[in-house]
């Protein structure tokens, strides 16, 4: 299994900093904390 490589990015609504496994490329990131808070509620 290979190993992926993780990016520090900066959360574009808080500021703190975050872990992703891609480079962001242009968009905004957000931390996990702020895009929990802000996706949609997928219930039904």
């Amino acid at each position: 299994m290979a190993v992926q490589e993780l990016h520090t990015v900066e959360c574009s609504r808080c500021g703190q900093n975050a872990e992703t496994p891609f480079e962001p490329e242009g968009r905004p990131v957000l931390c996990e904390t702020c895009f929990v808070t802000t996706r949609p509620d997928h219930r039904f």
